[in-house]
């Protein structure tokens, strides 16, 4: 996470933070992560579902549009679940800052200044 790496500055000193932050909270941390995979995973299936029945239909019209279709939304649904776990992880980061350390939204944006 960005974020981590510009406040802790990296390294070992990073992870005993984690592990301080995480003191207490690993379980909903894990359980919140966890659930954001299954969900990741229900989304990419519907996606799924939804570009091979377009690439089906284009693939009757041109074998080379379905490829590509296909590949296109295959990124596009990669690009999309990578963020939202990116953002889910962000989220667990601001909650245990703000819970450990009473550091709100304010103060974390503060470092990017």
């Amino acid at each position: 996470m960005p974020a981590v790496a510009v406040v802790e500055k990296a390294g070992f000193s990073s992870l005993k933070r984690s592990i301080a932050l995480t003191r207490g909270y690993r379980f909903p941390v894990l359980g919140t992560i966890f659930l954001a995979g299954l969900c990741s995973i229900a989304i990419q299936i519907a996606i799924s579902i939804f570009t091979f029945l377009v690439t089906l239909t284009a693939s009757l019209a041109s074998e080379t549009l379905g490829a590509i279709l296909s590949f296109a939304s295959s990124l596009v649904a990669f690009a999309l679940m990578i963020g939202y776990l990116c953002i889910v992880t962000s989220l667990i980061y601001i909650r245990l800052r703000e819970i450990k350390e009473g550091a709100g939204i304010d103060q974390i944006e503060a470092v990017f200044e």
